[in-house]
């Protein structure tokens, strides 16, 4: 309430009453807190001993109903709460997404978005009163994603409860706790997070729909009723909500007329006119812009199959995106063990409502794709990989039935079966791990990201800063001075060209009368050539001299350069190229 009101304050007296401050209200809720305690010594010791009892009881039983697949989970969650903790600096898409958040109204947020991002709504007002009550910086915007990180393990130990073995059900949660795109994406100020989450719940919670008991007339509109309304609400909080929905409908459909009949599965369509509501209303508000942004057609055209070709292409480009699907989201040099024990295990999985609903997950993210729909590329395939992970678990769990089996029988049939899965399913799940785990250390370190430390060069780089001076950097790290500078800044943008724009002398133009121009190299891998940063400051020795230069992580960099001295008489390379400046505007 402190956050959206913005508190009040007034003097009584001599006596100042303010309530702008939460931390005031925390220490004084924690000491009377303490008074309270004191002066109730004897009861609270007895009532501390009998809860101690107690969630030592619960405690017990709740290792016993996880099993290890919970202890798996609570490893996971200490992962995510450290990488979180760490609070690395921002990256630049972090960044994009911070300055909407930041300097946009709630509903600025429900339009097109700054810097070509998208977000589903509900996830973007959850952040923004994150942002208003916790502030700004790594620890309290993270926060939403991190949280939807260690829910997913959560759910995974609950969802191997209830459909797998011990063995698979651990191995879930290990594959959703340290996957290496996972691991990239669980704490980033981004909704892939979110992702994860919706694409592991909304499918397990179909396959509960589906097993609705035939002889309980109403199970299965209750559950269809929770399905259908977790659904819609999700949607505004994660896309894998949205993309998950339509096949595990389909399939569930299919299981509930299979079974029950075209009454029970009309049933259980007729509530997804809430979902229908739901998304017309989020189409409204938010999602339309994204929908039709040429900006992001364009820009993610490569992972989708080229508009032209035909059923053939577009299935040949598709069956060449499997081995790079394997890598990322999946996290697995192995790709044809990776999609065989994906393949194999939902083909092979007891639970055929499960089985059906994880395939038809799997197949829409293609057939999305190929309908020019959805890119299939790491990072926004990430709401298909639960489903994906899901296939491996059940791999797992026919190499655990086949030994079962195996040893009752003794039939020498299942033995070599286990073994076979084993040979495949092992080396995969060590490759993932391992991968994984390297990702993690990476991700943990505390003073860089992609290469890059925005956070300490900018505000390097404000602590010299005066009035006057003018700082310069490429298009893609616009967003890190943005963000992480205080105030206005005088900001050029930079660029390389080849073409009609090269003007000589027009850095020296542009730039003449600022007493000191700052240099600020960041993110700049994808828009700039390799020799970029030697071409920038040759034309820049030619207007003035270095008078300070630091280095932040392995690729950022700030130099300064001192325009009222004489110049250090160097001369740009030669080259078709030049340097292109313009002011900076965000786009």
């Amino acid at each position: 309430m402190i956050a959206l009101t913005g508190g009040v304050a007034f003097q009584l007296f001599s006596l100042r009453i303010s309530s702008r401050n939460p931390l005031n209200a925390v220490v004084i809720g924690a000491l009377t807190a303490f008074g309270a305690l004191a002066l109730a010594a004897p009861r609270v010791v007895a009532t501390i001993r009998a809860d101690l009892r107690w969630f030592n009881r619960a405690g017990a039983g709740a290792a016993a109903w996880l099993g290890f697949a919970g202890l798996v989970a609570i490893v996971g969650v200490g992962m995510r709460a450290y990488a979180w903790a760490v609070a690395r600096p921002m990256w630049l898409d972090e960044q994009m997404i911070a300055l909407n958040l930041r300097d946009r109204s709630l509903a600025d947020l429900a339009g097109p978005l700054l810097f070509g991002q998208s977000a589903p709504f509900g996830w973007l007002a959850a952040e923004r009163s994150i942002l208003l009550a916790l502030g700004t910086d790594e620890r309290a915007l993270r926060l939403l994603p991190t949280l939807f990180g260690i829910a997913t393990l959560l759910a995974a130990a609950v969802a191997g409860r209830r459909f797998l073995t011990p063995l698979g059900s651990a191995v879930l949660v290990l594959l959703l706790a340290v996957g290496q795109t996972i691991t990239v994406y669980a704490v980033e100020l981004k909704p892939y997070s979110a992702d994860v989450f919706w694409g592991l719940v909304l499918p397990v919670m179909a396959a509960w729909v589906a097993a609705s008991p035939r002889e309980q007339s109403g199970t299965l509109a209750r559950r269809a009723a929770v399905w259908w309304l977790l659904a819609a609400g999700g949607q505004w909080l994660g896309n894998g909500a949205l993309l998950v929905t339509p096949g595990c409908a389909i399939a569930v459909f299919a299981i509930v007329w299979h079974r029950r009949g075209l009454r029970d599965a009309l049933g259980f369509v007729v509530w997804g006119a809430a979902w229908l509501v739901s998304f017309g209303l989020h189409y409204l508000v938010s999602m339309r812009y994204t929908l039709d942004s040429d900006f992001l057609r364009t820009y993610w055209a490569f992972a989708m199959p080229p508009a032209t070709t035909g059923v053939w292409e577009t299935l040949s480009w598709l069956a060449r995106r499997l081995p790079i699907l394997a890598d990322k989201p999946g996290g697995t040099d192995l790709w044809i063990a990776f999609w065989i024990s994906t393949g194999v295990g939902l083909a092979l999985a007891r639970d055929r409502s499960l089985s059906l609903v994880l395939a038809a997950v799997v197949v829409s993210a293609f057939l999305f794709a190929a309908l020019h729909q959805v890119p299939l590329y790491e990072r926004l395939s990430l709401w298909v990989l639960p489903s994906l992970y899901l296939g491996v678990a059940l791999f797992i769990d026919a190499a655990v039935h086949a030994a079962r089996e195996a040893r009752r029988t003794a039939r020498w049939s299942h033995g070599i079966m286990a073994i076979a899965i084993a040979l495949v399913v092992l080396p995969l799940c060590a490759n993932i791990v391992a991968r994984g785990r390297n990702e993690f250390v990476t991700t943990s370190i505390a003073d860089t990201n992609r290469g890059l430390d925005d956070r300490s060069g900018v505000r390097w780089l404000m602590e010299f800063w005066r009035p006057g001076d003018a700082i310069v950097t490429t298009h893609l790290a616009l967003p890190a001075v943005w963000w992480y500078s205080a105030g206005d800044v005088t900001l050029f943008e930079v660029a390389y060209s080849t073409t009609a724009e090269c003007r000589p002398g027009a850095l020296r133009q542009a730039l003449a009368g600022r007493p000191r121009v700052f240099i600020y190299l960041g993110f700049r891998f994808d828009d700039v050539p390799k020799n970029f940063d030697d071409v920038l400051l040759g034309e820049m020795a030619t207007t003035g001299r270095i008078t300070m230069a630091e280095n932040f992580a392995s690729a950022g960099h700030v130099v300064v350069f001192d325009q009222t001295s004489a110049s250090s008489g160097e001369r740009p390379p030669t080259g078709d190229g030049c340097v292109t400046v313009r002011p900076a505007r965000r786009w």
